[in-house]
């Protein structure tokens, strides 16, 4: 590589102008993906927490009546999105009400345990958890549990799309 003295005025013109520009793209390209990661991130809580909604809301005469069969049909409605995991429904004392699982998730070790409401990122998976109320008061929580595969696939274009 030849040493920067012995380049040529407009060689050394190009190079201070193109490292610059260089570095400001790739800074502009990180700041695009942080700020796409974060709000696709938010979007994706957001979804859960009204599947959950949703979902709480059709089986709130299943958990009161004691209806598991009939909760286990509203949750598999969930298996219409690849993303979703599993689901389940806790009763106030922690034990599972019903549950859906994805057909190939049938190998897998599930987490089916109830956490504080909210929504927690925890390697691959996101968990949402949401109480189901009725007449003021919680009857059951709900639990969705969905993969990021699709927050990371987006990475990959996004990246792929950069470079």
């Amino acid at each position: 590589m030849r040493r920067l003295r012995d380049l040529s005025i407009r060689q050394k013109l190009t190079l201070i102008v193109m490292v610059p520009s260089f570095f400001s793209l790739v800074f502009a390209s990180a700041l695009f993906l942080v700020y796409d990661y974060i709000n696709f991130r938010e979007a994706m809580v957001a979804a859960r927490q009204s599947d959950a909604d949703l979902i709480g809301a059709n089986c709130i005469a299943a958990v009161t009546f004691d209806d598991p069969g009939a909760a286990e049909e509203v949750l598999k409605t969930l298996g219409i999105q690849d993303s979703i995991v599993a689901a389940f429904i806790f009763r106030p004392d922690g034990q599972v009400f019903a549950r859906y699982m994805r057909s190939d998730t049938a190998g897998e070790a599930i987490s089916a345990q109830i956490r504080p409401e909210g929504a927690i990122f925890d390697d691959d998976y996101l968990y949402v958890y949401q109480p189901m109320v009725a007449e003021g008061e919680a009857v059951a929580t709900i639990s969705i549990q969905s993969d990021l595969a699709e927050v990371q696939s987006r990475v990959r274009r996004y990246v792929f799309t950069v470079v």
